[in-house]
């Protein structure tokens, strides 16, 4: 019908607009949706990684971001393509089958910083005396108390002994963002958590980074799920991650990429 009425000049067209559909559903049925298991500390890197490799590739990632046993709950039960986790959690995935042991490789490293309210004076911890002075000044202090990153932190009041003290000061939270909501609104003089969180939330400011000597450092490590549905879109975003490109991005988030 269209020939007989629109003449050749529209069969171009017609034929020209099949083209582009058949195109279009060609490259929606190749265009993988990745799903990502990952922790909160990578959140700033993603905003930045994700829509460049979606743009450069046409796949799709989905993040879910959780603490250190949400994240195993999550491996556990198999619904996922990429785990970029801290490499305890991702090794004992390996162990129980859940990851390719043949995927796992380093992506970053995190450490520990203390974040105070945006505009605030910045306490000196470039050493261990100094950091106790600014722990012992503080009127009040927020981290997780029940994941390692806290279970560090107890341990370095220990050391320094200032146990008791510190303890009525502690404001403990459940999540990440309350953490940095407690500082951010003056509830909490400081915080600690991961430096790549820190420089990602607004209303809070790095002050820097724990001594060396009491620091904490969390490899996050990738590997593939064992169940992917996306293995190869998978494996792809990894070696996106251990490009000079993202790497510049980490350092920019205060995440230290891999050796070459």
């Amino acid at each position: 019908m269209v020939r007989l009425i629109f003449g050749g000049g529209a069969m171009r067209v017609y034929s020209f607009f099949a083209i582009l559909l058949f195109c279009s559903r060609s490259i929606a049925a190749e265009a993988a949706e990745i799903r990502v298991v990952t922790s909160p500390g990578l959140s700033a890197v993603f905003k930045v990684l994700g829509p460049q490799f979606e743009l450069a590739t046409g796949n799709t990632l989905t993040f879910r971001y959780g603490l250190q046993a949400e994240q195993k709950q999550q491996i556990e039960a198999g619904d996922f393509d990429l785990a970029i986790v801290p490499s305890d959690v991702l090794d004992g995935a390996v162990k129980a089958g859940k990851i390719v042991v043949e995927t796992r490789i380093p992506v970053a490293r995190v450490d520990l910083g203390v974040g105070v309210r945006s505009g605030a004076a910045k306490p000196d911890l470039t050493s261990v005396d100094a950091f106790k002075r600014a722990m012992l000044a503080a009127k009040s202090v927020a981290y997780i108390a029940d994941e390692p990153a806290g279970r560090q932190i107890a341990s370095d009041f220990e050391k320094l002994g200032i146990t008791e003290i510190m303890t009525a000061r502690i404001k403990p939270q459940k999540t990440v963002p309350l953490v940095w909501k407690a500082v951010a609104t003056g509830d909490a003089e400081l915080g600690f958590g991961f430096a790549s969180n820190i420089l990602s939330v607004e209303g809070v400011e790095l002050a820097g980074h724990f001594p060396t000597e009491l620091q904490y450092f969390v490899e996050m490590t990738a590997g593939v799920g064992s169940a992917a549905q996306e293995a190869d879109a998978a494996k792809a975003f990894i070696k996106y991650m251990r490009t000079p490109e993202a790497a510049s991005v980490l350092k920019a988030k205060g995440l230290v990429p891999p050796a070459p």
